[in-house]
């Protein structure tokens, strides 16, 4: 879709490296694994909870990927991200709020509740690393 085409290109601004052309990659994987959802459908938006003021003006001003928002402090962004992405983690891979880095193992744990695709899905996550 041309969504994904869109958010591939503005991801592929970010970190020029091997690791992060890698998760870029696996975001397209899981995109086309979850047959990529339509941006209406709930179940696939990831929620508010901690969300860092950045991201949610963003999300009101229209996702537009030239319009990056301002984030302050740099720091107190990157906390504030590191407990919204914290916060959405399956409960197996911290114990507090705190915890980092989080549990990579959880034996026959899974991410399930992280299998959100879309416009409103993981995506959301990644972009402000690309700010950032």
């Amino acid at each position: 879709p041309e969504w994904v085409k869109n958010a591939r290109i503005f991801l592929e601004t970010g970190p020029q490296s091997v690791e992060w052309s890698g998760v870029v990659d696996k975001w397209g994987v899981c995109e086309k694994l979850l047959d990529y959802p339509s941006a209406t459908s709930r179940r696939h938006w990831v929620g508010k909870t901690k969300r860092p003021f950045a991201v949610g003006q963003w999300m009101q001003e229209g996702k537009h990927y030239e319009r990056i928002p301002q984030l302050g402090n740099l720091a107190g962004f990157g906390d504030a991200y590191r407990r919204w992405w914290t916060s959405f983690q399956p409960g197996w891979r911290s114990d507090s709020e705190h915890a980092w880095p989080l549990k990579r193992d959880g034996d026959d744990q899974t991410f399930e509740n992280l299998a959100k695709g879309g416009l409103n899905g993981l995506l959301i996550f990644l972009i402000p690393l690309v700010w950032w």
